[in-house]
């Protein structure tokens, strides 16, 4: 489907059907669990009534095969009518269960139950007479305090009080003699105050209240309706002026007919609920067929609104079955997510992996050069092409890969005593046992979280077995400039850069991909940018230039690893074994160390089992560099 080029459609289908559909996954749990009520069958209600919406979007469609969009309207409208169809018996049930008319409130229908029907009347007469009650009071408060009250029922509390209209209300109260008024907050809106009359209706309501909602016996017997006189306080309009209010303001014995009465109708109430839950299950299969069809029309709408509204355009990329084409050709890709950022012009680059010549492809260059972006976008390019979406690309071609393996950043599990080198192992391993030739690898600096000869030769050793036994499409991002060397020695290996410019103090990144390899990783000037003190920068300089200076007496360059004749001498020893043995030596054999002897044995006996014969090129490979460090220095020491 065409939407991004389908404005009218992509708009219709964003604006007006998909804006205010609800989380239908969620519902469907809800339900599932038994945890859902009114307001989740309701929820489910609304979408039922948004169906015309989506089909009125997708009829607009034209119905020709040649149209960009018929595939779309295609695949949805069969499926929706379907939907639709079903979802009308779920819609009459809803409409005769819940009462329409106190919507946003939701509550069962009176009619839906004769005997919910008649306590629905007597509760509305209760709340009639208790509001005339009410009249007759603030026409008292009128009358000798000159303010205007409402009867408040508190939410937190579930007590009734007087709340006056004006704040300034609070010394009238304070000063008033004829009746004690405690203050219980002053706001905005007014002074929210009682009387002792008031107080010990509340209270005694309360009382009531949990006495009665013990379900689920109810009081045996209720007076049939409301007694045509009940003996309420004397009415405040008739009081004598200057008169002490010595009686309650009104009984009790309305709210206690309302209290049990409102119980029995939220008893009967709940009970229908859970009838109506237990109906609404049923329509669980047709829920979870709506959910899934609505989202993945959402997925296509978002992926068609990001390609028509991005700054630089998307493509339509070119996909062979797995093994077809020559490889992953990217002209001209770009990252889509932090291409959206505001003020940021994303500089674009080129993606060439190609079969049995540059499928293994080695990026090196300085810190903070756009190495670990640029591997992490072709994983994105990938998964957005083979989902159906449109790519931020020039142009793009690939076949299908049966997996994106990526092992970048750093992180360890404490609670589970993996620390990040540990965890960058176990990724490495999952990649290596899991990989097929049509999968991508994505490695981003492998190897830095041991020692530097451990780390090197980890990684030209995994390096080796996905070159020569995966032959996997890979991106691999090093600091190990030694690795360049595998271009020398192994087929189908290329190595890039990203470019920068080096002054003597400041460094500019280019963000450039280029061809060949980057034997500076610019640390130093990166700290600087980090605002270091100038102590620290300095002292590094001077070893930093030390090292350069062994490096170069000692010839250990990536060049020497490629060129060298010399035979490979049996490693000295087994990785394998080396940690079980370095775990004893160090840990002892003391009890509170069997644990930590335990997991280290256990990590040699992952090693081993690697298929990379059990890493003995990573062995000899630290070996050779330990020897030729060891020459380096016996010549300085001379």
């Amino acid at each position: 489907p065409s939407l991004p080029q389908d404005v009218q459609l992509r708009c219709s289908l964003q604006d007006q059907a998909l804006r205010g559909t609800p989380d239908l996954e969620t519902l469907a749990a809800r339900l599932l669990r038994q945890r859902a009520g009114l307001i989740d069958i309701y929820k489910v209600y609304t979408f039922a009534q948004r169906l015309p919406l989506f089909l009125g979007a997708l009829e607009e469609t034209s119905q020709d095969e040649g149209h960009p969009s018929a595939p779309l309207q295609k695949r949805f409208s069969r499926d929706l009518c379907r939907i639709q169809e079903h979802f009308q018996k779920f819609s009459a049930l809803v409409e005769c269960v819940i009462d329409m008319s106190t919507l946003p409130d939701l509550s069962i229908s009176p009619a839906h139950d004769p005997a919910l029907a008649e306590l629905k009347e007597e509760i509305d007469e209760v709340e009639d007479h208790i509001e005339n009650v009410f009249k007759k009071a603030t026409r008292g408060f009128a009358q000798d305090l000159g303010i205007e009250l409402r009867l408040e029922l508190q939410k937190t509390t579930g007590t009734y009080c007087f709340r006056s209209t004006k704040p300034a209300d609070d010394k009238k109260l304070r000063a008033c003699k004829t009746v004690k008024c405690e203050i219980l907050s002053i706001l905005k809106n007014g002074v929210y105050f009682t009387t002792a009359p008031l107080k010990e209706a509340s209270g005694r309501f309360l009382d009531l209240k949990a006495e009665v909602r013990s379900p689920p016996s109810l009081p045996p017997s209720l007076p049939p309706s409301l007694p045509p006189s009940l003996p309420l306080s004397p009415s405040l309009s008739t009081l004598p002026s200057g008169s002490s209010w010595q009686a309650p303001l009104f009984n009790c014995l309305p709210f206690l007919y309302l209290l049990v009465t409102s119980v029995q109708y939220s008893h009967k109430q709940s009970s229908l609920v859970k009838k109506a839950v237990e109906t609404a299950c049923t329509y669980l299969p047709l829920i979870e067929a709506a959910a899934r069809l609505v989202a993945e029309l959402d997925v296509l709408v978002s992926l068609g609104h990001v390609a028509a509204m991005a700054p630089s355009g998307y493509r339509r990329p070119v996909l062979f079955g797995k093994g077809g084409g020559q490889g992953i050709m990217v002209k001209g890709g770009r990252h889509p997510c932090l291409e959206l950022q505001e003020s940021v012009e994303f500089i674009p680059n080129d993606y060439v992996l190609t079969r049995g010549e540059s499928h293994f492809t080695l990026l090196t260059g300085p810190n903070m050069g756009g190495k670990s972006t640029y591997i992490r976008g072709l994983g994105c390019l990938c998964v957005m092409a083979q989902i159906g979406s449109y790519v931020p690309v020039d142009a793009m071609e690939l076949p299908v890969v049966d997996a994106v393996l990526a092992r970048v950043g750093a992180g360890d599990a404490a609670q589970r005593g993996v620390s990040t080198f540990m965890a960058e192992m176990l990724e490495a391993s999952t990649i290596l046992q899991t990989a097929t030739p049509h999968s991508l690898l994505i490695i981003d600096e492998l190897g830095r979280g041991t020692s530097t000869f451990d780390g090197f030769g980890l990684a030209w050793a995994i390096s080796e077995y996905i070159i020569r036994h995966l032959q996997a499409p890979c991106l691999f991002a090093t600091h190990f400039h030694e690795l360049t060397a595998l271009e020398q020695k192994a087929p189908g290996v290329r190595n890039l850069h990203v470019s920068a410019l080096a002054g003597a103090d400041k460094i500019t990144m280019l963000y450039q991909v280029e061809p060949g390899p980057c034997l500076e990783s610019y640390g130093i000037h990166v700290a600087r940018m980090a605002r270091f003190p100038a102590s620290v920068i300095e002292e590094a300089s001077v070893k930093a230039k030390e090292l350069e200076s062994l490096d170069s007496k000692g010839n250990c360059t990536s060049s020497s690893f490629a060129s060298s004749s010399s035979p490979l001498k049996k490693p000295r020893f087994s990785l394998s074994t080396s940690l079980s043995d370095a775990a004893q030596n160090v840990l002892g054999r003391s009890e509170g160390n069997e644990v930590a002897l335990s997991a280290l044995k256990g990590l040699g006996r992952t090693f081993a089992e690697l298929p990379i014969d059990t890493l003995v090129d990573a062995a000899v490979v630290v070996q050779r560099m330990e020897d030729m460090v060891e020459s380096v220095r016996m010549k300085v020491s001379q």
